[in-house]
C-alpha cells in the first residue's frame, strides 16, 4: 500500500509541474480520467495535480476536450479542496463558455460551470473574466454573457457588476433588468444603494407603461427591494390599464413588496386600485393562477398574527370587502386560503356569505376538499368559541309565480327543488326553499339550530366530508367535528357527530326525494319528445325566468335536460345501450398504434394505444370486460355514461350548456312531428320582450335554431336597442336579420329605396344641460357603420355637448341622480359628490349581459375614486365604436373630479392629460364630420391652453371652420381660416409634426377657394420637406404628408391640362414630388408616379435634353421597385427622349438574366401534348381565315415555347418529330393545295389519341426547375415578399376538367410555407393582372398574377378559399330552372312578366340564407361567425365597387371565393369592360351575410375616398390598362365620370348598352328608364351614386332579365 501511495505522490507531482512536459502531463491526466471510477479512492491526492493542468492553461487561450474531461473527472470525484487554482479554472472556463456559443455546446459548459461552482464555494469570479465580452455590440454575445452573469449571481457576488449592468440598461431592459436584481440581492451594500438609484432613474425614463412593468418584474424578481414606495404606486395604478400577460407581472412585482412587511395608508387602499374582481371575470378560460400569486406572497397568516391583539386591521377588512371574496371562491383554489386565514377578522355578513359560498361548492379532487374542511374547521372552532350572531336578514321581495303556489304543490315543490339544488346563489327566494326542502332533518337533528343556515352550513359541510372518499379529508373532517364533541350547540341533546353524519345522510335523501319529485313530474309529461322538450323548456326555462333574480344558464339547461332525458334513462334497456357492442379490432403488429387523428379513427373515448400503454378502466363493475379484448379501444362505454358526463359538464360551463342544449334542441326537430316552434315561439317572444339578463343569449340561440317569425321581430327590434353597442348587440343583430328575413322576406333585399329622412338643421343657440347630454347616449355610437344619410339625420338631433368648467360643475352639484342609478353617469355623479355608493351592486350590474365595455370602465373609474381619490387620471383612451356623446360627459366629469382635488403639484400634468384627452375627443369629432361639437370643445380649452398646446388645438379649430364654411358654402369664411393659419404656423414650429397637417391645411383651404399659386405650393413643398426631416413618423402619421403630395401632383396635373405651364416644367415638377414621396416611402409612391407616367404618355412631341436628364435623375432611385406595367409604359415612350438618354434609360432598366431564365422554364410547366393541340388548332382557324400574319405569329410561339426553349425535358423533345414538318409550313401560301395540305398535316397530329394526365413532373418538362435556385430577382418577380424559394416541388398537378387544362405548380419558401401558383395558357391575362392591379391600388384584396408571356401567367392559387355556388350547393339544390317555365336569355327583355313570374318562383326554390348557413356551418362558434360575416361585407363593398369601376360582367357564383375568415373577392378578370346587365352582384343569397346597413356605409366611405382621390386612381387604371389604346378611351371616360360624380351605374349601363349590338337593346334602354331613370342627375354626390348603385344591383325588374348562367335567384 505504502507502494501504491507513492505512485499516486508522484504522479500528482508531475502534474503539477516539476520538469515533466506540458504532453506527458495531457497524458497523465487523459489516463486518470478515463479510470476516473477506479481512482476516486485517491481523489484527494491527485485532485490537486489535474487542478494545477487545468490552471496551466495560457491566458487567452480556451479550454479543449481534454480539460472538459479533466472537469467531468473532479465533478464526479465531489472531492473538498480549497486552492487558488480553482479561480483560474473558472475564469478560463467562463471564455471558453463565451466563445462557444452554439446552443448545445454553450449549454453543456454553462451545466458545467454551475457544477463546479456549486461544488466549491469559495470560488471567487473577477470580472475581468467578461471584460472581454462586454462591450461586444452583437446580441448572441449578450445573451451568452448574461446567461452566465444570471447564473453566477444566484449564488455569488461579482465585484463591480453593478456598476456595470446599471450601464447597460438600455441595450436589453428584460437580461439586465433580471442580472441587475439577482446581482443585488447578493451584493455588497456600498454598491447597492447607488446602483439601486440609477435603476430607479432609468424607470423614470423608461417610454410606455410595458417596459416600465417588465423591467421592475424582471429585477423583482431577483431582488424584491427594487420596488420601492413610488413604483409600488404606480405599478398599483397600471394593474388596470395593461394586458393580461403583463398584469400577471403586475400582481408579483405589488405581492414582492407586500412580502416585505411594510405598512401604509396606500397599501389599503391598493386592492380597491387594481380591481381584482373584474379581472377575474374578463378572464373565464381558467387562466387566473398568475393573478393568485400575490396571496401565496403576501403571507396573509403573518400579517393577521401581527395584528391580533384586540385590533381589526382596516386594511385586512377593506381588502376583503373590496376584492369580493365570495365571488372569488368559484373561480379559483386560492381564494379558500385567503378565507381561512381571514376568517377571524371578516365581519359577519362576509363571513357568512363566504361559508355559505363554500359549503355548496361541490370539488373533484381531493386536495381541494381538503382546503374546504380547513376552512370549515376554523369556522366551527370559532362557532364555540364566540357567541353567534343572528343571521343576515334578507330583503322582502314580490312574490314570484312559482312561490304564489301551494308548498304542497308537488309539481311546484318539485320544479324549485331541482332548480334549488344547483342555484344558491343565482335566486334567493328558490335557493331557501331549496334549503328547506333539503335540510328536513335538521329540525330533528339539530334542534334550535336548524334555523341558522350559517351553522347550518358548516355542520352540513363537515359531515359531507366525515363520509368522504378520500380517508386523509375525511380523517380532518372527523377530528373538526370530535374537537366539541362534549359542547352543547343550541339546546341539542344529541351527539353532533351523528348528527353531522345524520346531515350528510339527509342531504343525500332529500336529493332522491328531488329525484322522486322529479319523476313524478315526468310522470305526467308528455311521451313524445318534441311535446316533452316543449313542457320542459316551459317548466326549467320558462317560468324560473319570471322570478326577480333568475337562475343561471347552467341551472336552467340542467333541469331541462334532466327532466328530458329522465324518463328513458330510467329504461333499464337505456342503461344497456352501448356505443358499440363490439370492441374494435386489435392490430398484432408489435409496432403498431392507434393515429387518432387519421380519418378511420373511430373510438371517441378510448385508451391511449391498442396494444401498448394505458387502458380505460370503468367503476362501474358491470361495464369492466376481463376477456382478451380488455386492452382495445373501449367503445363499449355505456351511452348513459356518456349523456351523465355532458349534464355534469353543462352543470358548470355556460358554454357548454347552451351548446349542448341547442344540439339536443336540433334533434328534437329532426325527429318529431310535433311543432315545437308554434308552441315556443310565443313564449320566447315574451322572454325577448323582458330586460335582458345572462338567460338572454340562451333565448337568441333557441330562436335562431326555431326559425319562427310570430309575433318576434318587434321584441327583436327592442332587444336590438337595448344592447346597442355592448358585446351582445351582434348576437342580437344576427337574430335580428333571420327574423326580419322571415317576417318581411325578400323585401329588405332591394336596397337604395329612398328613405323618408329629412335632414334637421341642428339649432346652435341650445343651451346646455345634462338631460340632454344624456338623451344623446348612444346616437354617436358606432359611427363608421351608418350611412351617410343616417349621419346627417342624427347630427340634426344632438344637443350641445360641452359646455365650460365652472358651469358643469354648477350643473353636476344641481343634479339628482336617481336613487338606484343605474347608469354609468348617474354613479360617475355619484362618486364625484362623495355620495355612498354599492359598489358591489354596481358591479354586478356591469357585468350582467350584454356587457358594455365603456360602462364597465367608467363604473370602475367612479369607484377608485371613492377608495383613493390621490389615484392619478386614467390614459386610456375611448375606443372609435363609443359613442361620443358618453366619452364628452365622462371627460367632463372626470376633468371636473380631478380639478377639484387641487394638488398643486399634480396640478399642471393632470389638467394637460385631461385636456389630450379632450384633444383626441376634438380630433374625433371633426373625422366624424361634426365641426359644432369640435367648436364646442375647442371654446372649452382655449383659454387654458399652453404655447405647446395652441397649436394642435388651433388646428383642429380651422378644420371645423373649414367644414363649416363648406356646408355652408361660405368662401368668405374659407378666406378667414386660411390667414389664421397662414399667420399661425410659423410662430409654433418646435412641432413639426403639427406643422405639417398645419400646410396640409393650408393646401386644402387654397383648393377650397381656387387659388392655389404655384409660389404658394413650392413653398409649402418646401416647408413640409424642412419639416419631415425632423419629424418622428412613430408619433406622427403619413396621412397628411401624403396628402400635400397628392394635392401638389393635382395642382401640376391641372396647370398642364389648362396649359398654364408646360409639359417639361409640369413632368420636372411632378418628378420632384414623387422622389420626395419615395424617399419617405409613402405608401401611395406608386399612385404619385403613375400620375407622372400618365402625363408623360399624353405628351406628343420629343422632351428636352435637360428636363429627360433631371426626369432620369430622380426616377432612378425607384426603377428598381417599378412593376412591368409602369415599366412598359416608361419604355413605350422611351422614344420622346433624346437618342443619348434612350440608351441611358435603356441601361437604367432593371435587366435581371435569372428572371428571362425562369419565365423561359415556367413556360414549359404544362401538358405538352395538350399544348401542341393547341396551337395545331390555332393554325387551322388561320389556314381557314386565309390569316397570315396569324399563321406566322403563332408558328413563331409555338417554336419559342415548345421546340427552341433550350429548358425543355424530355416530354417536350419526344415532340421533335413533329418539328420538320411545321417547320416545313412556315411560308405561308394563300392557295387551296398549301390548304388542303397543312390542314392535312395538322388534324394528323391532333388526332393522335393522348390520354389526359392528371399529374406531371418537372423532372420531364423542364429539370433545370429542380436545380439550385437563383435568387436575385425571382422572389419580387413571382410576387413574393420577405421569403425565398426554396425549391420547385416535382409533382404537377394538372386539372383535365377545365379546356385550358391548367396546371398547380408548389414550390418551398424559406419560411417553411409550401406556395402555390396556378399556370394558365392559351388565353390572354393581361386584363387579368392589370385588374389585380387596379384592386391593390383601391386597396381590395387582390392576387398576384405574374405574366410570362402574352397567352400564359402564374396565377396565385388562393389557399383557403371555396367558390360561393359550391358553398351554397351544399345547403340547398341549385338546378332549378328545370322546372320553371323562363324565357330564352335573349327574350328575356321582351316579355318582362314572364320574366319576373319566372324569377319570382326561383327565389322561391333557393332560400335566401342558403349562403349564411354554409358560412355558419364552417365555423368553429356563433363569434367565429360574426366575424366573417363582418370581413365579408368589408370585402363585398370593395368587389363590388372594383367591379362597377372595372364595368367587369360576368359575375356568377363559380368566379366569386369565400376565404376561411369570410373575405369574398371575385376571380377571373378576363371580362373587364365587358359590361354586363348589372355593375355588381349583390343578389339574395350574398346580402343575407350582411348587415345591409354596414354594406351601405362600407360603400359611402370606399367611393368617398375614391372620389378625393380621383387623379390618383385614373392614372392608375391608364398605366395598368395602357397596352388597350386607344381603346380604353372610352372606357375612361366612364371612370372619370364615376370618380369625379358625373355618372351613376345608371348613366354607365345606358351608354353601354346604347352603343352595344344587343337585339333588343331599346327594350332594355325603356326598362332602365323605367326603374332608375328617377335617379339621374347632372352631377352626384356619393349617396346618390351608392343609392343609384343598390338599387341598379337589386331591383328584382333588372334581375328577372339577366342571363341564366348569372343566377340572378339565388
Amino acid at each position: 500500500m505504502s507502494t501504491l501511495a507513492s505512485l499516486w505522490r508522484i504522479l500528482a507531482c508531475l502534474l503539477k509541474g516539476g520538469t515533466s512536459g506540458k504532453n506527458l502531463k495531457w497524458l497523465l491526466a487523459q489516463v486518470i480520467c478515463n479510470c476516473k471510477e477506479e481512482l476516486k479512492p485517491q481523489a484527494s491526492v491527485l485532485l490537486p495535480g489535474l487542478l494545477a493542468v487545468l490552471a496551466s492553461i495560457d491566458e487567452g487561450k480556451c479550454m479543449n476536450g481534454l480539460h472538459l474531461d479533466v472537469l467531468d473527472t473532479i465533478l464526479y470525484w465531489k472531492e473538498d479542496i480549497t486552492s487558488g487554482d480553482l479561480n483560474i479554472i473558472t475564469h478560463h472556463l467562463i471564455r471558453t463558455c463565451m466563445e462557444n456559443r452554439r446552443k448545445n455546446v454553450f449549454d453543456g459548459l454553462l451545466r458545467t460551470l454551475q457544477g463546479l461552482l456549486e461544488l466549491y464555494g469559495t470560488i471567487q469570479v473577477e470580472w475581468k473574466s467578461f471584460e472581454t465580452y462586454y462591450e461586444d455590440p452583437h446580441h448572441e454575445t449578450r445573451n451568452a454573457l448574461f446567461k452566465i452573469i444570471k447564473m453566477i449571481s444566484k449564488t455569488k457576488y461579482i465585484p463591480t457588476v453593478l456598476s456595470k449592468i446599471v450601464a447597460k440598461l438600455d441595450t436589453d431592459p428584460s437580461n439586465v433588468s433580471e442580472c441587475f436584481g439577482l446581482a443585488m440581492a447578493c451584493g455588497i451594500p456600498s454598491e447597492k444603494g447607488p446602483a439601486l438609484g440609477e435603476f430607479r432613474r432609468y424607470l423614470e425614463k423608461c417610454n410606455g407603461i410595458t417596459s416600465y412593468v417588465r423591467v421592475l418584474y424582471y429585477a423583482s424578481l431577483g431582488f424584491a427591494e427594487c420596488c420601492g414606495e413610488q413604483e409600488f404606486r404606480k405599478i398599483a395604478d397600471y394593474v388596470t390599464k395593461v394586458i393580461s400577460y403583463d398584469r400577471t407581472k403586475c400582481l408579483y412585482i405589488l405581492s414582492c413588496y407586500l412580502s416585505r412587511g411594510r405598512r401604509s395608508e396606500y397599501i389599503v387602499d391598493m386592492f380597491d386600485t387594481i380591481d381584482l374582481p373584474h379581472m377575474i371575470d374578463k378572464d373565464q378560460k381558467g387562466r387566473r393562477s398568475g393573478y393568485f400569486v400575490m396571496f401565496d406572497t403576501i403571507d396573509l397568516p403573518h400579517m393577521i398574527d401581527k395584528d391580533q391583539k384586540g385590533r381589526r386591521s382596516e386594511y385586512v377588512v377593506d381588502m376583503f370587502d373590496t376584492i369580493d371574496l365570495p365571488h372569488m371562491i368559484d373561480k379559483d383554489q386560492k381564494a379558500l386560503l385567503l378565507v381561512k386565514h381571514g376568517l377571524p377578522l371578516m365581519d359577519e355578513t362576509m363571513k357568512r356569505r363566504c361559508v355559505a359560498q363554500i359549503a355548496a361548492l361541490k370539488p373533484a379532487t381531493a386536495k381541494v376538499r381538503k382546503l374546504v374542511v380547513d376552512v370549515m374547521q376554523k369556522a366551527y372552532d370559532e362557532l364555540f368559541t364566540t357567541p353567534p350572531q343572528p343571521p343576515a336578514k334578507r330583503q322582502k321581495t314580490e312574490t314570484t309565480p312559482i312561490l304564489s303556489v301551494s308548498r304542497d304543490d308537488i309539481y311546484t315543490n318539485s320544479i324549485l327543488t331541482c332548480l334549488g339544488v344547483y342555484a344558491e346563489d343565482a335566486n334567493e327566494e328558490v335557493a331557501k326553499v331549496a334549503r328547506d326542502a333539503l335540510e328536513g332533518n335538521l329540525d330533528k337533528d339539530l334542534g334550535a339550530s336548524r334555523d341558522d343556515i350559517y351553522t347550518n352550513s358548516i355542520l352540513t359541510c363537515l359531515g359531507v366530508y366525515a363520509v368522504d372518499a378520500n380517508e386523509e379529508v375525511a380523517k380532518v373532517a372527523r377530528d373538526a367535528l370530535e374537537g366539541n364533541l362534549d359542547k352543547d350547540l343550541g339546546g341539542s341533546r344529541d351527539d353532533i357527530y351523528t348528527n353531522s353524519i345524520l346531515t350528510c345522510l339527509g342531504v343525500y335523501a332529500n336529493e332522491e326525494v328531488a329525484k322522486a319529485a322529479r319523476d313524478a313530474l315526468e310522470g305526467n309529461l308528455d311521451k313524445y319528445l318534441g311535446a316533452r322538450f316543449a313542457e320542459c323548456f316551459l317548466l326549467a326555462v320558462y317560468l324560473p325566468a319570471h322570478t326577480d333574480k333568475p337562475p343561471d344558464v347552467c341551472v336552467c339547461v340542467s333541469a331541462l335536460l334532466e327532466m328530458l332525458f329522465g324518463g328513458v334513462r330510467g329504461a333499464e334497456g337505456f342503461k344497456e345501450i352501448r356505443l358499440r357492442e363490439e370492441p374494435l379490432p386489435v392490430r398484432e403488429e408489435p409496432g403498431s398504434r392507434l393515429l387518432t387523428l387519421s380519418r378511420t379513427f373511430q373510438g371517441t373515448f378510448g385508451s391511449y394505444s391498442a396494444t401498448r400503454g394505458r387502458t380505460r378502466t370503468r367503476s362501474n363493475p358491470s361495464t369492466v370486460r376481463s376477456d382478451a379484448n380488455n386492452s382495445a379501444i373501449d367503445v363499449q362505454i355505456s351511452i348513459d355514461s356518456i349523456l351523465h358526463t355532458l349534464l355534469d359538464f353543462a352543470k358548470t360551463s355556460t358554454d357548454a350548456a347552451r351548446s349542448l342544449l341547442i344540439e339536443v334542441l336540433r334533434s328534437v326537430l329532426s325527429n318529431t312531428k310535433f311543432d315545437v316552434a308554434s308552441t315556443l315561439v310565443p313564449l320566447l317572444g315574451t322572454l325577448l320582450g323582458r330586460e335582458p339578463t345572462d338567460l338572454t343569449p340562451l333565448y337568441i340561440d333557441i330562436c335562431r335554431v326555431l326559425e319562427g317569425k310570430v309575433g318576434l321581430l318587434a321584441p327583436v327590434e327592442r332587444l336590438r336597442a337595448l344592447t346597442a353597442g355592448s358585446e351582445g348587440a351582434a348576437l342580437t343583430r344576427l337574430l335580428y336579420e333571420e327574423v326580419a328575413m322571415r317576417c318581411l322576406g325578400d323585401a329588405i333585399f332591394q336596397l337604395g329605396q329612398p328613405e323618408d329622412i329629412q335632414d334637421v338643421v341642428m339649432n346652435e343657440t341650445a343651451t346646455f344641460s345634462i338631460q340632454d347630454l344624456k338623451h344623446a347616449f348612444g346616437k354617436l355610437s358606432n359611427w363608421d357603420d351608418l350611412a351617410l344619410q343616417q349621419r346627417k339625420s342624427v347630427r340634426g338631433t344632438l344637443p350641445p355637448l360641452w359646455t365650460d368648467r365652472r358651469d358643469f360643475i354648477t350643473l353636476l352639484d344641481s343634479y339628482q341622480a336617481p336613487e338606484n342609478a343605474e347608469i354609468w353617469f348617474d354613479k360617475m355623479a355619484a362618486a364625484f359628490k362623495q355620495q355612498p355608493v354599492n359598489s358591489w351592486r354596481w358591479l354586478r350590474k356591469a357585468d350582467q349581459w350584454p356587457r358594455r365595455h365603456f360602462e364597465i370602465s367608467a363604473t370602475t373609474e367612479a369607484l377608485s375614486w371613492q377608495h383613493d381619490p390621490t389615484e392619478t387620471m386614467p390614459s386610456q383612451l375611448f375606443k372609435t365604436s363609443d359613442c361620443l356623446a358618453e366619452c364628452a360627459a365622462r371627460l367632463m366629469i372626470r376633468s371636473s373630479y380631478y380639478n377639484s382635488l387641487q394638488l398643486s403639484e399634480k396640478d399642471d400634468k393632470t389638467s394637460k392629460l385631461s385636456r389630450s384627452h379632450e384633444l383626441r375627443w376634438c380630433m374625433r369629432a371633426n373625422e366624424m364630420g361634426i365641426p359644432n361639437l369640435a367648436l364646442q370643445c375647442v371654446e372649452r380649452n382655449v383659454e387654458e391652453l399652453s404655447g405647446v398646446e395652441t397649436l394642435a388645438w388651433l388646428r383642429q379649430k380651422l378644420l371645423a371652420l373649414r367644414q363649416t364654411a363648406l356646408e355652408r358654402e361660405n368662401s368668405e369664411l374659407l378666406r378667414d381660416v386660411l390667414k389664421k393659419a397662414e399667420k399661425c404656423t410659423p410662430q409654433y414650429s418646435h412641432d413639426p409634426s403639427v406643422c405639417i397637417e398645419m400646410y396640409h391645411l393650408m393646401l386644402l383651404l387654397h383648393n377650397d377657394l381656387n387659388s392655389l399659386q404655384h409660389h404658394d405650393l413650392q413653398t409649402i413643398l418646401v416647408a413640409v420637406h424642412r419639416s419631415s426631416s425632423q419629424v418622428d413618423w412613430n408619433t406622427c402619421s403619413k396621412d397628411a404628408i401624403s396628402s400635400v403630395f397628392e394635392i401638389a401632383l393635382g395642382h401640376y396635373d391641372k396647370a398642364l391640362e389648362t396649359g398654364t405651364t408646360d409639359t417639361d416644367n409640369a413632368l420636372a415638377n411632378m418628378s420632384e414630388v414623387v422622389t420626395r414621396a419615395a424617399a419617405l416611402n409613402m405608401p401611395k409612391t406608386d399612385l404619385f408616379l403613375a400620375v407622372l407616367l400618365n402625363r408623360l404618355n399624353g405628351f406628343q412631341g420629343q422632351l428636352e435634353w435637360e428636363t429627360t436628364r433631371d426626369l432620369l435623375e430622380k426616377l432612378a432611385p425607384i426603377l428598381p421597385t417599378l412593376d412591368v406595367f409602369s415599366l412598359g409604359l416608361l419604355e413605350k415612350n422611351a422614344h420622346k427622349f433624346a437618342a443619348e438618354l434612350q440608351r441611358t434609360l435603356a441601361a437604367m432598366l432593371p435587366k435581371d438574366a435569372s428572371v428571362e431564365k425562369y419565365r423561359r422554364c415556367l413556360q414549359l410547366v404544362c401538358d405538352p401534348n395538350h399544348l401542341l393541340t393547341h396551337y395545331c388548332e390555332e393554325l387551322v382557324m388561320a389556314l381557314r381565315n386565309r390569316d397570315g400574319s396569324r399563321w406566322k405569329s403563332t408558328l413563331d410561339r409555338m417554336t419559342e415555347k415548345i421546340f427552341d426553349n433550350p429548358y425543355a425535358g424530355p416530354s417536350y423533345k419526344l415532340l421533335d418529330k413533329y418539328k420538320d414538318d411545321l417547320y416545313g409550313m412556315y411560308e405561308f401560301e394563300p392557295t387551296s393545295e398549301f390548304a388542303s395540305r397543312a390542314e392535312s398535316k395538322l388534324r394528323s397530329i391532333v388526332s393522335i389519341r393522348r390520354d389526359p394526365q392528371t399529374t406531371l413532373r418537372l423532372s420531364d418538362l423542364c429539370p433545370t426547375l429542380l436545380g439550385p435556385i437563383e435568387h436575385t430577382g425571382v422572389e419580387k418577380w413571382l410576387g413574393l415578399r420577405g421569403v425565398k424559394v426554396i425549391k420547385f416541388y416535382d409533382k404537377v398537378q394538372v386539372f383535365t376538367d377545365s379546356i385550358r387544362r391548367p396546371v398547380v405548380i408548389s414550390m418551398l419558401l424559406s419560411c417553411g410555407r409550401t406556395h402555390r401558383v396556378i399556370h394558365k395558357t392559351g388565353e390572354p391575362l393581361t386584363r387579368d393582372a392589370a385588374s389585380q392591379r387596379v384592386a391593390s391600388a383601391l386597396y381590395a384584396t387582390a392576387y398576384t398574377v405574374t405574366l410570362l408571356d402574352e397567352e400564359s401567367a402564374l396565377i396565385e392559387f388562393l389557399e383557403g378559399h371555396e367558390r360561393l355556388r359550391v358553398m351554397i350547393a351544399n345547403t340547398c339544390n341549385l338546378d332549378v330552372l328545370h322546372g320553371v317555365n323562363r324565357p330564352a336569355d335573349c327574350l328575356l327583355v321582351v316579355s318582362p312578366s314572364a320574366s319576373s313570374q319566372a324569377h319570382e318562383q326561383l327565389c322561391t326554390k333557393v332560400p335566401a340564407n342558403a349562403l349564411r348557413s354554409a358560412m355558419e356551418q364552417s365555423s368553429s362558434c356563433v363569434q367565429d361567425f360574426i366575424w366573417k360575416k363582418r370581413k365579408f361585407t368589408d370585402s363585398l363593398a370593395d368587389m363590388t365597387l372594383l367591379t362597377w369601376l372595372l364595368g367587369l360582367g360576368d359575375r356568377h357564383l363559380q368566379n366569386i371565393m369565400c376565404s376561411r375568415v369570410g373575405a369574398v373577392r371575385a376571380v377571373d378578370f378576363g371580362d373587364v369592360w365587358r359590361c354586363s346587365e348589372l355593375p355588381a352582384r349583390l343578389t339574395r343569397n350574398l346580402l343575407a351575410v350582411t348587415d345591409t346597413q354596414v354594406l351601405e356605409a362600407r360603400l359611402h366611405s370606399s367611393l368617398s375616398a375614391m372620389r378625393g382621390s380621383a387623379l390618383l386612381l385614373e392614372a392608375a387604371v391608364r398605366v395598368a390598362f395602357h397596352w388597350m389604346e386607344p381603346e380604353i378611351e372610352d372606357q375612361m371616360r366612364h371612370v372619370r365620370g364615376i370618380l369625379r360624380g358625373n355618372m351613376s351605374s345608371y348613366d354607365v349601363c345606358r351608354d353601354v348598352t346604347n352603343r352595344s349590338q344587343l337585339k333588343y337593346k331599346e327594350k332594355y334602354i325603356q326598362l332602365l328608364e323605367r326603374t332608375l331613370g328617377d335617379s339621374h342627375r347632372d352631377l352626384y354626390s356619393v349617396e346618390e351614386q351608392i343609392c343609384c348603385l343598390l338599387r341598379h344591383c337589386t331591383c328584382p325588374e333588372l334581375l328577372s332579365v339577366v342571363r341564366a348562367g348569372w343566377e340572378p335567384w339565388v
